[in-house]
């Protein structure tokens, strides 16, 4: 049971899961296999290290034709960062221009070509859930041009700490900053619309007067007025830098800044997205996504932080500057999506991991690598916090290498074993710094005194121009080809001729050695954006090319296959439309145990009907399966989480039971029924002698209270009087995937004589006289007209095969004991003769 809760979970008041396993494993289960099942809309959690933003940032092209960018960066983050106000007041000229702005901001003026800061997206890290935010709506119905996005004016943890409340307890009047005021810590901002009705750009600016803890921007146009108070609302997210993983500058006219050998990740902005359909378009004012300049990559993350879309998305396709795709459909239609773009394998400095398993539990899980004892190797540990506090070790490795060509590569060993997550670590290096020269008009850089080919430069890597005679080769660029030890190809003419071009390469470690730096400190990866939704009935049904839902099953190899199957949420299931789909569900997983016939499949009646009632909609279900076994009565039990009692189906229970019985002194051929349940309080309908026999004669078999809580029926859901039996289906099962494993084990490729047919013979002979009850009373099989005869045949011969032909056929039958259902007993008083005086 604790494995079973470390992969799928604690109980949840929503599900009936947990609690059939407690249900199965406490009444003999052995083995469990379980699959998860998940709406089309949950979502994967992700995880990226050192998120952060330092300043709010808007970017100007001022030249296409050449190529040049002029970049703004204001020296604060939020709305006065948004710089709605800048106008240029003359056209550039030698890369120099003159800027206004209406209010008093303090700005950065940095010039730069554009491909200078798309490479450098690949090592700097800008990402607004470093601060922690909350997005409030004061409207009676939240909506985006309402929103406000409150966080917390500097990057960190401690930015957990602040909340925001809404009031409205005041005198009246127009609003106004003094209607705003934080607690005597600093931490909790409190709101008072003092009986008025601000728009959402007002309250911003209200609470950005104040120059507290807190900053705000609207997320929508702010329009709307804010009419409704709001409870204290923490905000979330505060990430602390890893000051660690800043490892060097590149230069003034680079069009980079410190960069992060951790994370690449992007600028948090607004977006938004249209329902059913993968786009999404960047609408934020205060930095405006650069996705095709900031390389972004099919294969990279969006996590919106907010809204019904919540979770994180795959892109698929860059269409744009400010637009992509991604691999799925957006649920609803919004306008205010809070977002983020995190970088994902094969760019440099990036260590970033993805959760397997969608649901918003996800977002309790960590990842910590640290160096090991030795200093030399590296440990990691993936946890998860538990709903009661409690935080549980899932996996932990030691040692692994750090080295990515090493066959124990962190990376190549967590992602092949976990079964928790993937994760990608690509640690950046400086391969190379030096001075080169360059000719104008060519890509060549040629380096007499280096040894690029030796050293291991590589296509992919950067080469970054720090400083040049021609101003415009002072970029960076991406290697295309190692010419020789001398000689590199890059994916840009340079400008000028010149033989003072300084210069670094970065590209991956192959050492280990970066990474051991990086994590003189250790370093842990929280996981954000896991989203629930609740799987339907075309979930459960699955696709048998996929291998998705009950499908899954055929993943399991053929010796390991269960032999019974039960969904514990049936009685719960819609369609996609809201609607019941329990007996959809039910008949479905019938039909596949029956496509399949090695296992078979059971259901509970619905719960709060009587035996009467339950029987009569058996009588129009349309159910008639022989792998299909249905039970009645639902049985109350502790429940865990609350302390008191839950209702739950009895499926759990009977299958339990079922696989201890199969390996029990009693064998396969007793029926699972009258033996006292485990995990049991009490049964929700006392079922009478007379309602026993009723749901028995319609084939369902009933729960009842009789010293203890036992099940008393042994049925099949099936109008064939010969399957009627559930034991002796259960007992085929066994004996035909025996035979078959056995026979695929070691018959197959053999040559086809009539030898081989006797030797095929005697394995099945031997099998059945195994379990026969002449020599083993707790066997499976007896002759029902003779018990002194066989209970079995077995032809195998030239009856029955073509020794011409491949193909080996065997026909084979076996006589299963009856269940005992009814005990009749004659009584009546005996004088010792030859009849009783009454009965």
């Amino acid at each position: 049971m604790g494995q079973f809760q470390e992969r799928f979970g604690y109980y949840d008041a929503d599900s009936y899961c947990v609690y059939d396993a407690k249900a199965f494993f406490d009444n003999g289960g052995r083995n469990l296999y379980g699959i998860r099942v998940v709406g089309d809309d949950a979502r994967n959690a992700g995880g990226a290290d050192d998120d952060k933003v330092d300043t709010s940032k808007a970017q100007l092209i001022l030249d296409s034709a050449t190529d040049k960018e002029l970049q703004l960066q204001a020296d604060t983050a939020g709305i006065s960062g948004a710089l709605v106000s800048l106008t240029i007041e003359t056209a550039a000229v030698d890369d120099k221009t003159t800027v206004a702005v209406a209010d008093t901001y303090d700005i950065t003026l940095t010039l730069a070509k554009t491909s200078a800061w798309k490479k450098g997206s690949k090592l700097a890290s800008y990402v607004i859930n470093g601060y922690a935010h909350a997005v409030i709506s004061g409207e009676a119905v939240p909506a985006a041009n309402g929103s406000v996005c409150f966080y917390a004016a500097s990057p960190g943890t401690t930015g957990n700490n602040y909340s925001v409340t809404v009031t409205d307890v005041g005198v009246g009047g127009a609003f106004s900053v003094a209607d705003c005021s934080y607690s005597a810590d600093g931490y909790d901002l409190t709101i008072d619309l003092d009986s008025d009705t601000p728009t959402a750009t007002v309250v911003a600016a209200a609470v950005n007067s104040l120059a507290g803890g807190i900053e705000a921007f609207v997320v929508g146009t702010g329009a709307s007025t804010w009419t409704a108070t709001v409870t204290a609302t923490d905000l979330e997210g505060g990430s602390a830098d890893a000051s660690a993983l800043v490892t060097a500058n590149w230069g003034v006219g680079t069009g980079l800044t410190a960069t992060d050998t951790e994370t690449k990740t992007y600028l948090l902005g607004t977006g938004s997205v249209t329902a059913s359909s993968a786009t999404f378009t960047d609408t934020t004012n205060i930095t405006a996504l650069t996705a095709v300049t900031s390389k972004v990559i099919s294969g990279d993350k969006l996590v919106i932080h907010n809204g019904a879309n919540e979770g994180c998305y795959e892109i698929e396709e860059v269409t744009g500057e400010t637009t992509f795709t991604v691999t799925e459909n957006f649920a609803t239609t919004q306008a205010n999506c809070l977002y983020t773009i995190m970088g994902t394998s094969g760019e440099y400095g990036h260590l970033a991991a993805d959760l397997l398993s969608p649901g918003e539990d996800g977002d309790n899980f960590t990842i910590t690598l640290s160096l090991d004892n030795a200093g030399t190797g590296v440990d990691v540990i993936i946890q998860v916090e538990e709903e009661t506090g409690a935080t549980t070790i899932l996996e932990k490795w030691s040692s692994l290498s750090p080295i990515p060509t090493n066959a124990d590569y962190i990376q190549t060993v967590v992602n092949s074993e976990s079964e928790w997550l993937d994760l990608d670590l690509f640690p950046q290096t400086i391969k190379y710094s030096g001075t080169a020269s360059s000719a104008a008009g060519d890509a060549t850089i040629t380096d007499a005194g280096e040894t690029f080919e030796d050293s291991g430069v590589s296509v992919g890597d950067l080469f970054i121009c720090t400083s040049a005679t021609t101003t415009a080769d002072v970029r960076v660029y991406e290697i295309t080809e190692v010419t020789d030890n001398t000689h590199l190809e890059v994916d840009t003419n340079f400008t000028g001729t010149q033989a003072d071009v300084v210069y670094v390469i970065v590209g991956d470690d192959s050492t280990g050695n970066e990474l051991i730096g990086l994590l003189s400190s250790d370093i842990t990866i929280t996981f954000d954006g896991g989203v629930d939704d609740t799987p339907d009935k075309a979930d459960y049904q699955g696709d048998e090319t996929s291998r998705t839902g009950v499908y899954a099953i055929d993943d399991i190899p053929v010796v390991n296959r269960p032999r019974k199957l039960w969904v514990p949420n049936a009685p719960i299931i819609v369609d996609s439309s809201g609607v019941d789909a329990t007996n959809s569900i039910n008949i479905s997983m019938g039909n596949f145990c029956s496509s399949r016939q090695y296992l078979r499949y059971s259901f509970a009646g619905e719960q709060g009907l009587t035996p009467a009632q339950t029987v009569s909609a058996a009588s129009s279900d349309t159910i008639d399966n022989k792998y299909t076994a249905e039970y009645y009565n639902w049985i109350k039990v502790d429940d865990p989480l609350t302390g008191n009692y839950k209702w739950i189906p009895p499926t759990g229970h009977m299958n339990g039971q079922a696989d201890a019985f199969a390996a029990g002194a009693q064998g396969l051929v007793a029926p699972v029924a009258n033996s006292p349940l485990a995990y049991a309080v009490d049964v929700e309908y006392e079922v009478s002698e007379a309602e026993e026999i009723l749901l028995n004669n319609a084939q369902i078999n009933p729960i009842i209270k009789f010293n203890g809580i036992r099940n008393m029926g042994d049925y099949v859901r099936t109008t064939d009087a010969d399957w009627k039996w559930l034991h002796k289906r259960d007992v085929t099962i066994v004996v035909t995937q025996s035979i078959k494993n056995s026979l695929a084990t070691w018959g197959n490729w053999q040559v086809k004589s009539t030898a081989f047919l006797g030797k095929v013979r005697k394995s099945i002979m031997g099998y059945f006289r195994k379990y026969d009850m002449r020599y083993n009373p707790n066997g499976w099989f007896q002759n029902a007209t003779d018990p002194s005869a066989d209970p079995y045949y077995v032809v195998c011969d030239i009856t029955n095969n073509d020794l011409g032909e491949p193909d080996v056929y065997v026909t084979i039958g076996f006589s299963i004991p009856e269940s005992v259902q009814e005990i009749t007993v004659t009584y009546g008083l005996w004088d010792g003769g030859t009849v009783s005086i009454e009965s």
